[in-house]
């Protein structure tokens, strides 16, 4: 959660103080085993960087998804430690994540990254997602991305 709570306020983080939280960290990422870190053993086993997939049942209500992409799950609460920022651990992470994906017999991956985050997106376009696009999600603007696997 401390990893989560020192982004909170940079430019283009939609994370607040309310999310995300202990109840969402316990309940939908840790429990039914969705939660994935990178783990620098070689600095006394620091988390570098966390992954979460969900069903995110709100999000697939959108109109911008194709439905052909389906089921499908979502890149969640995509974290890289500060000092560990531009190494591709994030890109690195979520290539295994999508493995992961097709194993559990998705067709497709998406995420909704904040319009302004710049620094997600930049890392976020290697990967071969495309835009669906534009929706206002929880108070705030959101770019759609999807992959079929």
């Amino acid at each position: 959660m401390a990893l989560y709570a020192s982004h909170i306020g940079e430019e283009g983080v939609t994370w607040n103080e309310h999310y995300p939280n202990e109840e969402i960290f316990e309940e939908e990422d840790v429990k039914p085993g969705n939660l994935f870190c990178l783990i620098d053993e070689e600095n006394g086993n620091v988390i570098a960087a966390t992954v979460s997939i969900e069903d995110d049942t709100e999000a697939n209500k959108m109109p911008i998804w194709n439905r052909e992409n389906e089921p499908c799950l979502h890149f969640a609460r995509v974290c890289v430690r500060h000092g560990y920022e531009g190494r591709g651990l994030a890109r690195q992470l979520i290539n295994h994540v999508l493995e992961e994906m097709k194993r559990r017999g998705m067709r497709a991956a998406r995420y909704l990254v904040g319009r302004d985050n710049l620094r997600a997106q930049a890392a976020y376009r290697p990967l071969g997602f495309t835009c669906a696009g534009e929706i206002h999600f929880y108070e705030e603007d959101y770019l759609g991305f999807e992959k079929p696997l």
